[in-house]
């Protein structure tokens, strides 16, 4: 799939590891930091944390550390607030969600770039095998050719 100007789209480098959030002294709160190096040009993107294996009632959240200016489209500053995961169907809070994302789309100025910061959360909950948090930009078509 690609995104506006055929720009394929990406994912940053850098997701939390799930080893990371594994065994009892796994920290309530585990952070990674990414770097996002925008277009040329000013681009609409779709910022996501893509989670797999999580549990529900942990919380994610985002945010880049420089200020996105510009105006009617430009979210600033980029900030996904804390997040919590609800329980799969007919579940509880502990349960696994197979898969849950949660971003938001905005402009960005071109040459914009910043690092990202985004965070899990456990909530007493404990981490579940295989669990996976993944940074995702992705640029959005306009419909232009």
């Amino acid at each position: 799939m690609t995104g506006k100007a055929g720009l394929p789209n990406l994912t940053m480098p850098g997701a939390i590891d799930a080893d990371a959030l594994a065994g009892s002294d796994a920290p309530d709160t585990y952070t990674a930091k990414t770097k996002f190096v925008g277009a040329d040009t000013v681009a609409t993107m779709q910022f996501s944390l893509l989670c797999g294996d999580l549990p529900a009632g942990s919380e994610v959240a985002f945010q880049f550390t420089e200020p996105n200016t510009g105006g009617s489209g430009f979210v600033n500053p980029i900030v996904l607030p804390w997040t919590k995961l609800p329980p799969p169907a007919g579940g509880k809070n502990g349960d696994m969600v197979p898969q849950f994302t949660a971003g938001l789309t905005t402009r960005v100025n071109a040459n914009y770039d910043s690092e990202v910061i985004y965070q899990y959360r456990s909530n007493g909950y404990p981490a579940l095998p295989g669990m996976s948090i993944t940074m995702q930009a992705v640029f959005v078509a306009s419909g232009e050719s």
